[in-house]
């Protein structure tokens, strides 16, 4: 169930010690349904990218997964992303990792201390729980919501 959402544009596979060795630069460990799905598929755009979020009683395109290791088009990856919002900017909590974007390039975060699938929004400046919508309670519920 977990990969059953197809992405376009792929970057090589990565390994689990791959993503080992990111999980143990940020002290936090990623979900096994996320793991599984970054085994399968490295980052990439998916075929089918329209979500409703309940929160919002609205659609949202979903642009694109950041892959591990390898730069996407536009030279992001998730670690590299976590280094910029996390560690040069203090944007975002550590336990907030940006794994995707919508199509206004707001994060899709997984906190990694809850398991939720969150957007974060970045066009209203420092960061605050009112930029935050709660998209779901895991990333398995996260891809079955793609319609």
């Amino acid at each position: 169930m977990v990969n059953e959402l197809e992405l376009n544009k792929t970057m090589p596979d990565i390994t689990l010690s791959d993503i080992s060795s990111f999980e143990k630069g940020i002290h936090y460990n990623f979900p096994n349904d996320f793991i599984c799905f970054y085994l399968k598929q490295n980052g990439g755009s998916p075929i089918t990218n329209s979500i409703h979020v309940e929160e919002m009683d609205s659609f949202l395109k979903v642009k694109s997964f950041y892959p591990f290791l390898y730069k996407d088009p536009i030279g992001w990856t998730i670690e590299r992303l976590y280094t910029y919002f996390v560690e040069e900017k203090n944007f975002l909590p550590s336990y907030f990792v940006p794994f995707a974007s919508d199509m206004g390039d707001n994060l899709f975060c997984i906190n990694v201390k809850t398991q939720e699938v969150v957007l974060v929004l970045l066009d209203i400046g420092e960061f605050d729980e009112d930029e935050i919508i709660h998209i779901s309670i895991s990333f398995t519920d996260f891809l079955s919501m793609f319609q």
